[in-house]
C-alpha cells in the first residue's frame, strides 16, 4: 500500500509548486499592492475572513449564515461566550467522563506510577471499591511485571517466574471459561464484569492478542465509564491522556463557542506545559484547560496569569514545587553550611524566568538577571499540597525566602502586614509583583503582538499593535476589549490580511474535520495523526509552546504529510473518524466544482482546480488505493477499542476531496 505521492507525479509537483506558493502568498501581498490600492474586502470575503479567524474552520453553511446575521453581530456574539447555547457540545463530551473529575478524583481513581508504586511497597492500601480495586491490581500487577523484565535484564536472566506466570494465566484466560468466543457473545455488563474479575495483570495480554474487530465487540453497548474502567485496567494512564486529548480535538471540532476555544488554545500555548514532563503530570494537566485557562481566555489577563501562577501543573512543570529560600527556616534546618554555598539552597529559578520572558513582559521587556533571583526569592514558598495525591495550590511559608525583594525596580513586600510566627507573607508578595507584571506596558506590548500575530498576520503592523497596546492599558487587561479592537481595525479587514495566515497542524486537521462535517466518535487516532504531523497536543518540551508564525509548517515533507492525511481522512481511512463524501453527480469537472464550493467556497486558484481535475480523470481509469496514514492510536496494541480497515480504493470525490484539502488554497486561513 502506498501513499497517494507515490502514486502521481503530477501531484508531487504540485506539492512542490504548493510549498512556493504559500511561501510567497504569505509575504508578497505588500508588494504586490505597493503600487495600488488594494480593493477592499466583499461582503461574502469579510464572512470568510471572519470565519477563517475566529473559528477553527468552517463547517458547511457556516459562511452563509455569519453573511445573513451579519459580520459585526455575529463577532460580538463569538466575544460574548457565555451567551451561545453549547449543549450538543456538553452531549459530546459526556463520552470522557474522566475530564469532569477533579484532579484528587482523577488520581485516586486512575492511578498514576507512583501511587501504585506506593501502593507496592506498602505506603498505600488497595482502596475497597471493587472496581477501583480491579484497576489497581491490574496496574500493580503490571508495574511488578516492568520491574522483573527490568530486573531480569540487568542480572542477565532471559524471564522471570512472573512473567512467565502471568502470561500462562493470560493464555489460559484465552482458552477456557473467558475465551474470546465465549466472551464477545455475552452481553454488554456481563463482558464487562468478566473483564473485571480477570486475574490481574492479564488483561493487557488478554485485549492486546485481540483483532481489531474484536475489540471493538468487546466495548460494543458498553457506557463511557464501562469502557473507561476497562482502558484502565490495561492502562490508567491511557484513560488520562488520551482523554484529555480527545476533548480538546472534540470541542474544537463541535464547539459552537469557537472563539474561546481559539483563544483557550491560546493562552494554553502562551502557558505551555509539557504533557511528559513527569509520570504525574497528565493528572495535573487534565484540568488545566477546563479550570485555569478557559473561564479566563476572555477576561482580565491578571486574572489569568494568577491563575496560572496557582496551578499545580504549572508550577511543578516549572518547578516552583521544588524552590526553596536560600535564608527560610526550611533551608536553615538543611544544615549550619547551607549559608556558605556559592548558590542559594534550593532557589529554583525557572517559573521566575519564564514568567517574565514568556508570559508578560518578553525577552525585550527590560529586565535582568538579577530580577530573575528577586522573583524566583518572592514565589518561594508557593507549591502543591501533596503533589503526589492531586492536592491543589499550598503557599508554605517555611521555604519562603524573608525581607524585600527589588524586581524591576520596586519594593516587593515593604507594604504588606507581616503574619506573625511564619515570617513573610510570602503569597500577598507574588500577587504584588503578579499585579505589577500584568499592568506593564512592556506586557501590554508582548500580548497585543501575540495576538496580532494569531489573528491579522505573521508580521503585524506597528499602528495596530499600538492601538491594542492602548485599549490593553486603558482597560487594565481586559482581553475582550482588545480583541475587539483589533477586529475593528482596518489592518484585520484588510486585502493583505485576507488568507495569508499558514494554518498549523491542528488548525489544518480540525477545519478538515469541519470542513468535511465529519462524524468523530473516536477522537484518539487524530493525536497520533498529529503526533505525525508535526504537533502533537501538549508536546513541546519548551515552555515556550507552538511558533505563531508559518515557517515553521511550511516544506514539502510537511504538505506532503497534511496530503497523505486528507487522503486517509476523505477515503475513511481513520479509525474513530467518518465522512461521507458526495457521489458522483456528473462529470468529473462538475463534481469537482461542488468539492471545490463545499470546502473552499468556491475561492480556488485555476492550477488547483486544473490538478485536481486531471487527478480525477486519471482515477477513472486506475482506481487510486487508500494511504495507510492512520495505525490506531499510535501504533499501540490493544486499544483504543476501534478499528482501522484495511486499504479501500477510493472514489473520484474522495480523491478531490482529499486533493482540495492538502492543496494551498485549503491550508491558508
Amino acid at each position: 500500500m502506498t501513499s497517494l505521492f507515490a502514486i502521481s507525479k503530477n501531484i508531487a509537483g504540485a506539492v512542490a509548486l504548493g510549498v512556493v506558493c504559500l511561501t510567497i502568498s504569505c509575504a508578497a501581498s505588500a508588494k504586490t499592492h505597493a503600487s495600488a490600492k488594494p480593493a477592499p474586502l466583499t461582503k461574502r470575503e469579510r464572512a470568510e475572513h471572519a470565519v477563517d479567524r475566529l473559528t477553527f474552520g468552517a463547517r458547511p453553511g457556516d459562511v452563509e449564515r455569519v453573511e445573513k446575521i451579519g459580520v459585526e453581530r455575529w463577532i460580538a456574539q463569538q466575544l460574548r461566550p457565555e451567551t451561545i447555547d453549547d449543549s450538543a457540545l456538553d452531549a459530546k463530551l459526556d463520552a470522557l467522563p474522566a475530564m469532569r473529575l477533579s484532579t484528587e478524583q482523577l488520581i485516586w481513581r486512575y492511578p498514576p506510577p507512583t501511587i501504585i508504586r506506593q501502593v507496592d511497597a506498602g505506603r498505600f492500601g488497595m482502596p475497597a471499591d471493587p472496581v477501583e480495586r480491579a484497576i489497581y491490581a491490574n496496574a500493580l500487577a503490571n508495574y511488578r511485571q516492568r520491574r522483573d523484565v527490568k530486573t531480569a535484564a540487568q542480572t542477565g536472566k532471559s524471564s522471570t517466574p512472573n512473567v512467565t506466570q502471568q502470561q500462562s494465566i493470560a493464555d489460559a484466560n484465552l482458552n477456557q471459561s473467558l475465551n474470546v468466543a465465549n466472551l464477545l457473545r455475552m452481553l454488554p455488563d456481563a463482558r464487562w464484569n468478566g473483564m473485571l474479575k480477570m486475574q490481574p495483570g492479564t488483561v493487557r495480554p488478554f485485549v492486546q492478542r485481540l483483532s481489531p474487530a474484536e475489540r471493538q465487540q468487546l466495548v460494543a453497548g458498553m457506557t463511557a465509564r464501562q469502557k473507561e474502567v476497562l482502558l484502565a485496567l490495561v492502562e490508567p494512564n491511557r484513560v488520562v491522556t488520551e482523554e484529555m486529548q480527545e476533548e480538546k480535538l472534540i470541542r474544537a471540532v463541535y464547539g459552537a463557542r469557537q472563539l474561546e476555544e481559539v483563544m483557550t488554545t491560546f493562552w494554553s500555548n502562551h502557558f505551555n506545559i509539557y504533557l511528559r514532563k513527569n509520570g504525574e503530570m497528565p493528572w495535573y494537566l487534565a484540568s488545566y484547560e477546563r479550570d485555569v485557562i478557559r473561564p479566563h481566555a476572555m477576561g482580565r489577563f491578571e486574572d489569568l496569569l494568577v491563575a496560572v501562577a496557582h496551578s499545580p501543573a504549572m508550577l511543578v512543570y516549572l518547578d516552583n514545587q521544588q524552590s526553596i529560600g536560600p535564608h527560610s527556616l526550611a533551608a536553615m534546618r538543611a544544615g549550619p553550611d547551607s549559608n556558605q554555598k556559592k548558590s542559594a539552597p534550593g532557589l529554583n529559578e525557572n517559573y521566575a524566568r519564564e514568567l517574565m520572558e514568556l508570559h508578560t513582559v518578553g525577552v525585550n521587556g527590560g529586565y535582568s538577571q538579577q530580577d530573575v533571583v528577586e522573583l524566583a526569592k518572592v514565589l518561594t514558598g508557593w507549591g502543591v499540597e501533596n503533589p503526589q495525591q492531586g492536592y491543589g495550590f499550598a503557599f508554605n511559608a517555611r521555604r519562603h525566602e524573608p525581607g524585600t525583594k527589588v524586581v524591576l525596580g520596586h519594593k516587593i513586600g515593604q507594604n504588606i502586614t507581616r503574619e506573625n510566627g511564619t515570617g513573610e507573607h510570602g503569597e500577598a508578595e507574588g500577587m504584588e509583583v503578579l499585579h505589577l507584571l500584568a499592568n506593564s506596558p512592556a506586557t501590554a506590548r508582548f500580548l497585543s503582538t501575540k495576538l496580532a500575530m494569531e489573528f491579522v498576520s505573521d508580521t503585524p503592523p506597528k499602528p495596530l499593535i499600538d492601538r491594542m497596546m492602548k485599549t490593553y492599558l486603558k482597560t487594565h487587561g481586559d482581553i475582550r476589549q482588545v480583541l475587539g479592537t483589533m477586529f475593528r481595525s482596518p489592518e484585520f479587514w484588510s486585502r493583505d490580511a485576507y488568507r495569508a495566515k499558514l494554518k498549523t497542524p491542528l488548525e489544518f486537521v480540525v477545519s478538515s474535520l469541519r470542513a468535511t462535517d465529519a462524524d468523530v466518535e473516536n477522537a484518539t487516532a487524530l493525536g497520533g495523526a498529529l503526533d505525525r504531523l508535526g504537533m502533537p497536543l501538549y508536546g513541546v518540551q519548551q515552555p515556550n509552546g507552538y511558533s505563531l508564525k508559518g515557517d515553521p509548517w511550511l516544506g514539502a515533507e510537511a504538505l506532503l504529510a497534511r496530503m497523505n492525511f486528507a487522503l486517509a481522512l476523505t477515503a475513511n481511512r481513520m479509525p474513530g473518524v467518518a465522512v461521507a463524501i458526495a457521489p458522483n453527480a456528473g462529470t468529473a469537472e462538475q463534481n469537482e466544482q461542488q468539492l471545490e464550493a463545499r470546502l473552499l467556497d468556491g475561492q480556488v486558484a485555476p492550477h488547483t482546480h486544473e490538478v485536481v481535475l486531471k487527478q480525477m480523470e486519471s482515477a477513472e481509469a486506475s482506481p487510486v488505493m487508500a494511504a495507510a496514514f492512520a495505525k490506531g492510536a499510535r501504533g499501540k496494541a490493544g486499544d483504543p477499542f476501534v478499528a482501522a480497515p484495511r486499504g479501500v480504493p477510493v472514489s473520484e470525490p474522495a480523491l478531490a476531496a482529499a486533493l482540495l484539502l492538502g492543496s494551498p488554497d485549503f491550508q491558508r486561513r
